[in-house]
C-alpha cells in the first residue's frame, strides 16, 4: 500500500475501535497494548532519524487499522510484529518524500499543491468543510486538538504530558481520547464534502 492510497483514507472511529478489540478484549488491557506498540513505533522511527516519529507511527497505526477493516487479521502471537512490517513500508516511503504534515492534518485530507482549477476547488472545499467541522465541535473538544498538536519534538511531549496531567488521565488514555477525536472530524469532513459533490 502507498503513502498516496493513505490520502484517500482516513481514520474512523469503527476502524479504531476494531484495532483496540483486535488487540484485546478487555478495553483496559487492549488500551496498554495499544500503547506499548506504539511507544515501540516511536523508537522505530526514531532511531532512524524520523523527525515526526510520532506522526509516522500513527500513520502506521492508521493504516494496520485500515486493512482490519478491510477484513485483514493478525496472526501474529505478538501483534507488534506486524505493525512492524507495515512500519518498515512507511519508512521506506518516508526516505523518498520530504518530511510529512502533522497527522492530524492528514487525516483530515490537507490541502496539496493545486495542479489544476478542479483540484484547486477541491482543496477550498476540502479546507471549508474542515473549518465547518471544526466550528460544530465544543470549545473544550477544539481545545483538546489544539493543545495536543502543539509545539515540536520535546515541547510537544511536555505540552501532551501537561495536557493529560490537566484531564487527570493517563497518557495512553490521552491518545486515545484524541484519536477517536481526530477520526470523527474526518468522517464530518467527508460527509460535507459528499454533500457539495451531491449539490
Amino acid at each position: 500500500m502507498t503513502g498516496g492510497a493513505d490520502r484517500h483514507w482516513s481514520l474512523t472511529s469503527q476502524a479504531f475501535e476494531k484495532l483496540l478489540a483486535t488487540l484485546d478484549a478487555d478495553r483496559e488491557l487492549a488500551g496498554a497494548k495499544y500503547e506499548n506498540i506504539r511507544h515501540k513505533l516511536l523508537k522505530f522511527f526514531q532511531w532512524r532519524g524520523c523527525q515526526s516519529a510520532a506522526e509516522y507511527a500513527d500513520r502506521t497505526i492508521d493504516r494496520v487499522a485500515r486493512r482490519l477493516e478491510e477484513g485483514e487479521q493478525l496472526r501474529a502471537h505478538d501483534p507488534y510484529r506486524y505493525f512492524h512490517g507495515v512500519a518498515l513500508n512507511v519508512w521506506r516511503e518516508h526516505a523518498r518524500e520530504p518530511e510529512a504534515v502533522p497527522l492530524v492534518e492528514q487525516a483530515i485530507q490537507p490541502m496539496v499543491k493545486a495542479e489544476n482549477e478542479a483540484e484547486r476547488l477541491e482543496n477550498e472545499r476540502r479546507l471549508e468543510c474542515l473549518e465547518e467541522c471544526l466550528r460544530r465541535l465544543p470549545p473544550e473538544s477544539r481545545q483538546l486538538l489544539a493543545g495536543y498538536h502543539h509545539g515540536v519534538r520535546r515541547a510537544k511531549i511536555r505540552a501532551r504530558e501537561n495536557l493529560a496531567a490537566a484531564l487527570q488521565i493517563p497518557l495512553n488514555a490521552l491518545r486515545i481520547r484524541v484519536h477517536r477525536l481526530r477520526a470523527s472530524v474526518a468522517e464530518c469532513v467527508r460527509s460535507c464534502i459528499g454533500r457539495g459533490i451531491a449539490e
